[in-house]
Formats: structure tokens, sequence, C-alpha cells
């Protein structure tokens, strides 16, 4: 059976960018709440998928796909960030026992201090 983990990760990337795109594209606000919905599963179902991956090399071969989709969840206005974050937070906190790259626990940090603000929990 061949390696397709890059074909894998590729491909949900891909996804992945052009939800996002189309969720903060203008020309697409006719069908935001249902792009919003497509991207909350599927970026959902990857958190939970990496973390339940029970091999690191696999895990690590998702770095780059953890990495897109972390940063443009920070990017994402304040109102689309906490509807997306009530929805990735228990996986997030699930990532935090992993042993994970130092760019994806600088981005789950940069993550939870924006929860801290948007949510009203730190000052």
């Amino acid at each position: 059976m061949p390696n397709l983990l890059r074909q894998e990760t590729t491909s949900v990337i891909c996804a992945l960018r052009i939800l996002f795109q189309m969720l903060n594209d203008a020309d697409h606000a006719d069908v935001a709440s249902e792009v919003e919905v497509k991207l909350l599963e599927l970026a959902g179902s990857c958190l939970q998928y990496f973390v339940e991956i029970p091999s690191e090399a696999h895990r690590d071969s998702w770095t780059m796909l953890m990495l897109m989709l972390l940063t443009k969840t920070l990017l994402l206005d304040n109102e689309k960030f906490c509807h997306h974050i009530t929805t990735y937070y228990v996986h997030l906190c699930q990532m935090i026992t992993l042993d994970l790259k130092l760019e994806i626990r600088t981005l789950l940090q940069k993550i939870y201090i924006r929860i801290g603000t948007e949510f009203h929990i730190t000052q």
C-alpha cells in the first residue's frame, strides 16, 4: 500500500485555504454561513484527527496543515474567531498533552491568550 500522507495533507490544506478565503471574501457573502459550516466541520475533523494520530511520524506529516489552520484561525475577526474557537476548544486542549513542534506550541499560546481576551477571562 503506498504512503499517501503527502497527498492527504495537501488536499486538506487546499480545501481549508479555499474555505478560509471564501469566508473572508465579500464576493461570497451570500454563501458565508454555508461556507462557515463546512469550514467548522472540516477544521474540527482535522483537529480531532490530529490529536488521535498514534504515530509521531504521521503527526509530523500534519504539521504544515496544523500551522496553516491555527494561523488562519488567529487571523479571523473577533466574531468569527469566537465562533470557531468554541468548536475547536476541546481539541486544542487535547493538543497540549502531545509532544508538539515549537511552531505549533507558539500558535497555541497565541490562541489561548486571544481566548482569554475575547472571552473576558483575562484583563
